[in-house]
């Protein structure tokens, strides 16, 4: 995707208000039971906090590696010494995909964190709080022109 320098978060949210429009209206169901992240880097403060990141794509950089097998970089990442696995789930603007959030949650002991654009509570934070380990949402995103939202920072692991 071609996009104007200084133009990727314009462009990303005007995407992400699209995807929301053709979901299904869904309810918030039964969510994990989340720990705080900041006890949880306390508790291992013994150690380095690396969070690794598994990305295929960004609309700054372009491709990075399409190729690559997410698993195997998460184990890899995580036999290194990683703290936790950052997975890149959007599919338009970094390649990535929800099922590898999964499939690497599955194939390792550390937290993951689903890392992608949130912008409307309603719609999608009842999916990714069912699908995940980590949920992290930056309040500048919830504060740009988003009905329906409150500005909230949180994060939660499990």
């Amino acid at each position: 995707m071609n996009i104007k320098k200084g133009k990727f978060l314009e462009t990303i949210l005007a995407e992400k208000r699209l995807e929301i429009a053709k979901m299904p209206e869904e309810q918030v169901g039964k969510v994990r039971q989340t720990y705080n992240f900041y006890d949880y880097l306390k508790k291992h403060s013994d150690q380095l906090q690396v969070i690794a990141e598994v990305k295929k794509a960004s609309p700054s950089l372009g491709d990075i590696n399409l190729e690559v097998d997410i698993v195997d970089q998460a184990k890899n990442y995580e036999q290194a010494g990683a703290s936790m696995i950052s997975v890149l789930t959007d599919p338009v603007f970094f390649k990535g995909n929800i099922e590898y959030l999964r499939e690497i949650s599955e194939n390792v002991q550390i937290p993951t964190l689903n890392n992608d654009f949130i912008i409307d509570k309603n719609k999608s934070i009842g999916q990714l709080m069912r699908e995940q380990q980590l949920f992290y949402s930056l309040s500048q995103f919830l504060k740009i022109n988003t009905p329906n939202s409150k500005a909230s920072t949180t994060t939660h692991f499990h």
